[in-house]
């Protein structure tokens, strides 16, 4: 549990640096065009697949933080332990949904890195790089929902819990 709230940590910090990133190289090419009229060439795609890595890795720490989108108007009332028993199946249901998700992502990641397939822009960045962000993503958010699961379960088990 300790090793996925690090990772969880850890993708936190990434995706904020990500940010910073973003914010530089999208400030840095537009001077660069207006000020010279020397337009850097990688910054749509860069920012871009930056872009997906903030959001990929984002999810990790936004799961441990309470911070997805939920609708509680419903929710909100039910009884602590109905409530803990709708979270165990809803959070059943985005465990075989992310498995699924990470699946096809990390294949699409290894048929591209050994067909040394590339980005058709410029740059022509091999796209397993980019690709990279959403399995990886895709897995840490997986780690984040069984411990999340185990939580909710232990919740839905304890007396204090119990109406």
């Amino acid at each position: 549990m300790k090793i996925v709230s690090l990772i969880e940590r850890l993708c936190g910090i990434v995706a904020g640096i990500f940010l910073f990133v973003i914010l530089g190289i999208v400030a840095t090419g537009t001077l660069s065009r207006y000020l010279f009229n020397f337009p850097f060439h990688f910054v749509e795609e860069y920012s871009g697949y930056l872009m997906v890595g903030m959001g990929f890795l984002g999810a990790t720490y936004a799961l441990n933080h309470g911070a997805h989108v939920r609708v509680d108007a419903i929710v909100g009332r039910l009884p602590k332990r109905a409530r803990a028993g709708l979270e165990l199946v809803t959070t059943l249901v985005a465990i075989w949904v992310i498995s699924i998700l990470f699946w096809y992502g990390l294949k699409l990641c290894l048929m591209d890195f050994k067909g040394h397939v590339v980005s058709s822009t410029i740059m022509q960045t091999p796209l397993w790089l980019p690709e990279s962000f959403v399995w990886i993503g895709w897995l840490t958010l997986l780690l984040s929902l069984l411990v999340h699961l185990i939580n909710k379960f232990k919740e839905f088990t304890n007396k204090v819990c119990k109406d």
